[in-house]
């Protein structure tokens, strides 16, 4: 006789957005590749830096990270990710943006949301 568990809409929703809790430093670089599933890392990371907010209401979790005028000054910033350490660790998230020639005038605010949504068969 086999076991089968059940688990409703909420417990999956609630153990995803604790698994994305666990996103703890923000990174910024400055590759071009789309992004692939099999990416672990940024194409070609800059800085990272600890996150600076975390919030989460019922089905959103949202990261912030902070780069200051001291940081990445000269690069042409193309992406940034959300990773679980201060180094390698796990990529959470990795996305592509808008270039930003990063000057020692110019600060950048990354804002990662997630909306957990989870949708069962029966």
């Amino acid at each position: 006789m086999g076991v089968t568990n059940s688990l409703g809409e909420k417990v999956l929703e609630d153990t995803i957005a604790s698994l994305i809790s666990n996103a703890t430093h923000v990174a910024i670089g400055t590759g071009t590749t789309a992004f692939n599933q099999a990416d672990t890392t940024l194409e070609t990371e800059v800085v990272r830096n600890a996150r600076q907010t975390y919030s989460e209401t019922s089905d959103t979790v949202t990261i912030s990270g902070y780069f200051n005028t001291t940081q990445a000054n000269g690069s042409d910033i193309t992406e940034y990710g959300v990773f679980d350490a201060a180094t390698s660790g796990l990529m959470i998230s990795r996305d592509l943006a808008t270039s930003i020639a990063k000057t020692d005038s110019v600060e950048i605010w990354v804002d990662e949301t997630y909306n957990v949504t989870v949708t069962l068969n029966n």
